[in-house]
């Protein structure tokens, strides 16, 4: 499937470059700058085209080339080349602006004062200059495009909310009342979340004065050469949570080594639950903190990642202290379909980022886009008796949010 989406959005890439390419010849082929424009053109559109067609013909395991040794440098080009549209495609629009606002326009424009009459136009003019209208918007529609999508880039996805909610659970014991749980999830550590941005996230999480570390997947983006950078992020996180900081993995943890991951992470401080459970005491009485794997196979099915979900459920059951109440760590909130029907009081989940593009705060709505795939995927859910909360991440792999940024979320378990 993942080549089919691939070959699909390269052969659509490609016949849009073509088309966008051939319209610029007609129009500016014979101007004495357009040789230049041509290069710039294709510098740009090349690299895309090239790498979707790598994915095409490496599928998944482009994402896994190792980032150090010989395959270093092959790593960080492709890595380089993964966002080229965002990051260089701007640049091209910006041009053309720049050439419609000092070469294109005045022109035209120098061109109707001159010949400007007071008569009415004819049909035949006025659908002319209603097509040239058209087309003028279609050549600079792309950079307003652009330009809204940097501003998501770099501003959208760079806002960190921390998000303070209280969930209640009947059979709380007295001991863990407003007990302060700060979950965190879908970091992605990367080439795109170095960290100059962990050390300021690291700074809010700090300040929020939690009791408890809960992190639900997704630590690293795809590669495990950024293993020491979360390492250090979560060792300097420490010594702010005085009952400990607990995490499980999430898809893109499993992409290269999952259980390299994990020995890591516990390492630093962050202990990594592997279809478990753990009591976590307070005076005399306890409560259950469940964590399940994500399942560790390429392109699960919905289907066969529940059958897993199940059997990790199964196995990390068998610890719960009967009688106290059991929060799980989960990273695909689309499990809660089942778990919903578990003796399970409040799951923590990720992996959606609440779909990055919300154009509408009714989370029902087409509009915020990831309602259109997933039933629980931003926010509080409750449903049997049992809670779900879904954080939208704290980093991203696609450097763009629209109305939706990334958070921190602070729970109060109250009675």
């Amino acid at each position: 499937m993942f080549r089919v989406v691939v070959g699909i959005a390269a052969a659509v890439l490609l016949f849009f470059h073509l088309f966008l390419f051939r319209r610029h010849k007609k129009r500016w082929g014979d101007r004495s700058w357009f040789a230049l424009f041509r290069i710039f053109y294709w510098s740009l559109a090349i690299p895309a085209i090239a790498y979707l067609l790598l994915a095409l013909f490496m599928g998944r395991s482009l994402f896994t080339i190792p980032a150090e040794g010989v395959w270093g440098a092959f790593y960080h080009l492709q890595a380089a080349m993964n966002y080229p549209h965002i990051f260089f495609f701007p640049f091209y629009f910006m041009l053309l602006l720049i050439i419609h606002l000092f070469l294109i326009w005045p022109s035209r424009i120098k061109s109707k004062i001159k010949t400007q009459s007071k008569t009415a136009l004819s049909r035949r003019d006025f659908l002319a200059k209603s097509t040239s209208a058209m087309l003028t918007t279609l050549d600079t529609f792309p950079l307003g495009v652009s330009l809204f999508s940097l501003g998501g880039m770099f501003l959208g996805s760079r806002d960190i909310l921390v998000e303070k909610i209280q969930i209640r659970i009947a059979n709380l014991p007295s001991n863990f009342e407003g007990l302060r749980l700060v979950q965190i999830s879908d970091i992605h550590i990367g080439n795109l979340i170095h960290e100059n941005y962990l050390k300021a996230a690291a700074q809010i999480i700090k300040g929020v004065k939690g009791d408890l570390l809960l992190v639900t997947g997704d630590i690293i983006d795809n590669n495990n050469y950024f293993l020491p950078v979360a390492a250090r992020f979560f060792a300097s996180l420490k010594e702010a949570f005085p009952m400990g900081m607990y995490g499980v993995l999430g898809n893109h943890d499993f992409i290269m080594d999952g259980e390299e991951v994990a020995t890591q992470l516990t390492g630093a401080g962050l202990r990594m639950l592997r279809n478990e459970t753990l009591w976590l005491g307070r005076g005399r009485q306890t409560i259950n903190l469940m964590g399940l794997d994500f399942p560790p196979v390429p392109r699960a099915s919905h289907h066969r990642r529940i059958k897993y979900m199940q059997k990790f459920f199964a196995q990390a059951k068998k610890s719960v202290k009967e009688g106290y109440p059991t929060i799980l760590l989960n990273h695909h909130p689309s499990d809660f379909e089942v778990l919903k029907n578990e003796d399970v009081d409040l799951v923590l989940s990720g992996h959606t980022h609440g779909g990055q593009f919300m154009f509408s705060q009714n989370r029902e709505s087409p509009l915020a886009l990831a309602s259109n795939w997933y039933r629980y995927y931003i926010g509080h859910y409750e449903e049997n008796g049992r809670q779900l909360y879904v954080n939208r991440g704290l980093g991203h792999w696609f450097p763009l949010r629209i109305n939706c940024p990334t958070e921190i979320t602070v729970i109060e378990l109250t009675s």
